[in-house]
């Protein structure tokens, strides 16, 4: 098992941000939220549809990529196979990972879920998320 700590905040001294959208970066308030997309989403690798919904969160966080959740129901769980990663976020709790399985290709850790994140956050619970910033991983596309 691998556990991975990953915080996300400012540098010392620097202003927080926020998410003025869906993925602008802007300086203000600092700490994670959860909002509801409000239009289809789904999440894709090489022309994979891995998740689809018109149910879609995101999870913003300061000087992250957001992080796109899908519920259980409307993802491809037979794409997934476990990972042995779990991350520790500072604001949200543990994460456990996914590795996504194609043919041809593995996304390590490309996908992830938090059985109990921080109370806050409660609507991520049964729901796996898709990090948009994940350098080699699957492509949200907003509706």
């Amino acid at each position: 098992m691998r556990i991975e700590h990953q915080t996300f905040g400012s540098a010392p001294g620097a202003a927080p941000a926020v998410d003025d959208g869906v993925n602008n970066m802007v300086l203000g308030e600092s700490g994670p939220s959860v909002s509801l997309i409000g239009r289809p989403i789904f999440a894709s690798y090489r022309g994979h549809i891995i998740a689809r919904t018109i149910s879609g969160l995101v999870l913003k966080l300061p000087h992250a990529a957001p992080i796109y959740f899908f519920p259980r129901a409307d993802v491809r769980l037979d794409l997934l196979g476990a990972s042995p990663t779990m991350g520790l976020f500072d604001e949200c709790g543990v994460a456990n990972f996914y590795d996504v399985v194609l043919p041809g290709s593995i996304i390590i850790d490309g996908a992830m879920s938090f059985a109990m994140p921080d109370s806050s956050l409660a609507e991520i619970v049964d729901h796996i998320g898709f990090d948009s910033g994940h350098e080699k991983g699957c492509e949200v596309v907003l509706g």
